[in-house]
């Protein structure tokens, strides 16, 4: 049937009926236009709503006047800007920032002001950078060696043994011998265990066809992890029967080495290792925090790569000889003039039994202490320093804000003038300074990581605590 025919039997001309087809149309368009105004935030919608609708509503208008295809792309466009510009409007964080309200507008403001005065801004966190970085390198280096506890169990429990020889030659800080250490493990309270340590360049192998290196080994009694209280990362520690003639031949790998010489692989554990040509079976590993360094002396604290027994009794060694630094654990809450009361009590025994009461004296001194001690005038002035520097940049920075504020005094009285209030000028200020904070804050951060790195690699390889 014709057009003409419908509306013949409706009642209706067919210029009626193209009318009411296109109202019926736009009032449905209107009704998704509305619904792709909603994929925007509200404020959007408040603020521009009525116009992106006036708009749209002509774009369809003009798009049904066209044929079908025409009508398609245009709500395949509005679908998609929709989608694109009212997802990133709830999603952009700089007009989430916009919508808290005062806070976010006036940080936008005083973002552009910053902009605008690159070379103040440029200036101060620059400033900031540099004397936070360098401050916090040089607290990293007072803290990390003077202030930060070893990883040891109740490190405040450990001392080093010397032996006082001036009763016998010049030295006041020597060594003692196996017979020493035997009696210092066997006294009574306050000392609860001691060992006797010794390093030593060795040469080790990986396998029949590895290349020969030349590494350092701490050579101990069994108790050595156990009095420190840190165990082995991978496997275990040596055991009572593993030291003296006749022992099992093992080792404990420090972590470096581990990694260096067997990539880090678990497997490592049992394998074998050829030390100055003797096969030694890997018991265990060491955990990669764990930098426990022998006192000398005479030089710099020595730290080790791998750990081994000593292939005899120290009882047995020839007590004139001074070959392994000693190392006592007090039991709790000992105080360090009881341990060297106890240690002295000790030594007085060996003099008479051994050297005819000659006046030797054994004494200890805490372990952190001992190694410190040398390097503690430095770092305390480098500390002052630091604190020094810190002051020096409170003035800088004060000087360059006072010298902001003066050049914004008339931009300031105009706010003022136009309303402003109190509160939000210094909303305002805070606002300013928080961003140059935050991004000399950011920069310090590079700073300081660069700066340790640095710090690091200049420090002298006998800096006490290095690698941590």
């Amino acid at each position: 049937m014709s057009a003409a025919g419908v509306g013949a039997r409706t009642g209706m001309s067919a210029g009626t009926r193209r009318r009411m087809d296109r109202r019926s149309g736009g009032a449905a368009g209107d009704r998704l236009l509305r619904l792709l105004l909603h994929l925007y935030p509200e404020d959007f919608r408040d603020d521009v709503g009525a116009e992106w609708l006036a708009a749209y509503r002509e774009r369809a208008a003009r798009a049904r006047r066209g044929g079908i295809g025409e009508r398609l792309a245009f709500w395949r466009r509005a679908l998609a800007d929709s989608l694109v510009n009212g997802l990133g409007e709830r999603l952009n964080p700089a007009v989430w920032w916009r919508r808290r309200g005062n806070w976010g507008r006036d940080g936008q403001r005083a973002l552009r002001r910053l902009l605008r005065a690159p070379a103040f801004t440029l200036t101060t966190v620059a400033t900031l950078a540099v004397g936070l970085g360098a401050f916090a390198v040089v607290w990293s280096a007072v803290d990390n060696v003077l202030l930060e506890p070893p990883a040891y169990e109740r490190p405040e429990d450990l001392y080093f043994v010397w032996r006082d020889y001036r009763a016998i030659f010049d030295l006041d800080r020597g060594w003692l011998s196996g017979p020493d250490v035997a009696a210092l493990a066997e006294a009574a309270a306050p000392l609860a265990g001691a060992v006797g340590i010794d390093l030593d360049p060795v040469t080790i192998q990986v396998g029949e066809d590895g290349e020969p290196e030349e590494v350092k080994a701490m050579r101990s009694g069994p108790g050595l992890f156990e009095l420190l209280g840190v165990s082995p990362a991978l496997g275990r520690g040596f055991a009572p029967d593993e030291v003296g003639e006749g022992r099992p031949a093992v080792a404990v790998l420090g972590h470096d080495l581990w990694q260096r010489r067997f990539g880090g692989d678990p497997a490592a554990v049992g394998r074998t290792l050829r030390i100055d040509g003797e096969p030694h079976t890997v018991i265990g590993v060491m955990p990669e925090s764990f930098r426990f360094a022998r006192n000398s002396s005479l030089g710099a604290p020595e730290t080790a790569d791998l750990y081994l027994t000593f292939p005899f009794a120290l009882v047995e060694q020839d007590p004139g000889g001074g070959s392994y630094a000693g190392m006592v654990r007090a039991r709790a809450g000992s105080s360090p003039e009881a341990v060297e009361a106890a240690v002295n009590a000790v030594g007085e025994g060996l003099d008479e039994r051994y050297f005819d009461d000659r006046g030797l004296r054994w004494y200890s001194t805490p372990l952190v202490e001992d190694l410190v001690a040398p390097v503690r005038p430095a770092l305390v002035v480098l500390g002052l320093a630091g604190a020094f520097l810190v002051l020096v940049l409170a003035v800088n920075l004060a000087t360059l804000l006072l010298g902001r504020a003066a050049q914004r005094e008339r931009e300031l009285a105009m706010a003022r003038a136009l309303g402003a209030g109190r509160w939000t000028l210094a909303r305002a200020s805070l606002l300013e300074g928080a961003i140059l904070g935050l991004a000399g804050a950011a920069g310090g951060l590079l700073v300081a990581l660069r700066g340790t790195r640095a710090l690091v690699d200049m420090a002298p390889p006998d800096l006490p605590r290095r690698a941590e």
